[in-house]
């Protein structure tokens, strides 16, 4: 439980430093276990794994968000940096859009 705090508390402390508005974190961990039984016989079992780490921010009135698969402090920081660089895209492409169109 405690891994997945840390991640969460990573994610928006750097949210936070690269001076996004809000932002939100959800860290998830399965793990499936499934069998297939064909014509009363047993035919497949599996194990499957998935993780998860969904960001959401608020950038100038902006949100944005991303979901990656791994737990990395390099790639949680990527994918913030990803989100906040794409809202501040959108913000400049707005300004100019109203320029060109003349508002």
């Amino acid at each position: 439980m405690e891994k997945y705090k840390n991640i969460a508390e990573f994610a928006l402390n750097t949210a936070k430093e690269l001076g996004v508005d809000t932002a939100h974190c959800s860290v998830t961990e399965r793990e499936t276990r499934e069998f297939n039984v064909d014509g009363g016989e047993f035919s497949l079992f599996r194990t499957l794994f998935d993780r998860s780490v969904a960001i959401t921010v608020f950038v100038g009135g902006k949100k944005g968000s991303v979901s990656i698969n791994r737990f990395d402090e390099d790639a949680v920081r990527d994918a913030v940096l990803v989100i906040k660089t794409d809202r501040m895209r959108s913000d400049r492409n707005l300004h100019l859009i109203n320029k060109v169109l003349g508002k």
